[in-house]
């Protein structure tokens, strides 16, 4: 559009070296922006405006036209603002249409005169940069290099990808990854609920080769930091996952352990109490039955506690069953010994005889 702009001039101007044609301006406020097109066709001409005639402001407009005065098409205006306060620094132009349809939109020409200045706002469908794109840095170490105040919970510092409809359950506008056009992972928010800015985070992959098959959300990260992989329903858990989970180790904090069972006040149930439990219930004291696991699961921390304390409630019986047991064999060893002491006199008996 610049390269546009000095052409045009320099054909303007070197026209007028070789007609030797000086044009003069007609004047100030002679135009209206509503004068049609084709009637600055076969003209070069130049008025000074303003905006009460619908310009865009004070300036000089330059018009003209190589076409028929019976057409729209072929014709332009150039404006050219009056100074910074009015009309800014950036030269427009409008073109009149084919098939008499009027004028285009006023649109401005970008030069170095206006296109680096902070307080000049960019308006275009498609922008191509073949380098790399800095926001608020001059000089980007990346494709694209952002710099701003750093984020607080209560700023809008950052990067906002927003989309367009609001409801709950709707996706907004994604930052997408793939190759060759096509967006085959994607991060995305999710409104949760009727305020619009109650929002979550859902993470999208694409298991199939085929490009047109949909993609799927593969983890969430709900408005209140709960985690769902393979769901995106994570009910009250801080982490909820629909399949299974492997890992080296896991740590498990808890609040409580089962060692009071070896405490001197703990009071062990007897065999015969546990046998009628089990008898009437179908499971161990103080373990969940299995309607309940199928029902709520279990909580892997406060289960390996109860586990743990059969274990050691089961190592007590065994100490106790221990201590029964050498007891008796005390008591058959004697029983042993006095039965030879008994088979010696009565051998001896039978011997004197």
């Amino acid at each position: 559009m610049k390269k546009g702009v000095l052409i045009f001039l320099l054909l303007v101007s070197t026209y007028g070296l070789k007609a030797q044609t000086q044009i003069n301006s007609l004047g100030s406020y002679v135009w209206n922006s509503n004068d049609e097109p084709k009637t600055f066709n076969y003209k070069l001409q130049l008025s000074f405006v303003n905006s009460n005639k619908g310009f865009p402001s004070y300036g000089t407009v330059l018009a003209g036209g190589g076409y028929s005065t019976n057409q729209d098409g072929g014709a332009f205006q150039l404006y050219f603002p009056y100074n910074d306060e009015y009309g800014g620094i950036a030269p427009k132009i409008r073109l009149g249409k084919f098939n008499n349809q009027g004028w285009s939109n006023w649109e401005t020409f970008y030069t170095s005169a206006n296109a680096n200045k902070s307080s000049i706002d960019w308006n275009v469908k498609k922008l191509h940069v073949s380098d790399r794109i800095g926001i608020g840095t001059s000089n980007p170490f990346s494709k694209l290099h952002v710099i701003n105040d750093n984020f607080t919970v209560t700023s809008q510092n950052g990067i906002l990808v927003q989309g367009t409809t609001i409801g709950n359950g709707n996706y907004t506008a994604a930052i997408g990854f793939g190759y060759a056009g096509s967006m085959d992972a994607a991060i995305t928010g999710i409104q949760e609920g009727s305020d619009n800015n109650s929002m979550g985070l859902a993470f999208f992959t694409h298991p199939s080769a085929v490009s047109t098959d949909p993609k799927i959300e593969a983890m969430r990260i709900t408005k209140n930091g709960n985690v769902g992989i393979g769901t995106t329903s994570t009910g009250t858990h801080k982490l909820a996952v629909d399949g299974t989970i492997g890992a080296r180790e896991i740590i498990v904090e808890t609040g409580t352990w089962s060692d009071f069972v070896f405490d001197d006040n703990y009071k062990l149930k007897d065999l015969e109490e546990v046998e009628n439990f089990i008898e009437e219930n179908n499971h161990l004291p103080d373990i969940p039955s299995e309607k309940e696991v199928l029902e709520n699961g279990i909580q892997v921390g406060e289960m390996n506690a109860k586990l743990l304390q059969k274990i050691e409630e089961l190592t007590l019986y065994m100490i106790e069953q221990n201590k029964k047991t050498e007891k008796l064999i005390e008591k058959v060893e004697t029983l042993e010994s006095k039965n030879k002491e008994l088979e010696e006199k009565i051998l001896k008996l039978e011997t004197t005889k």
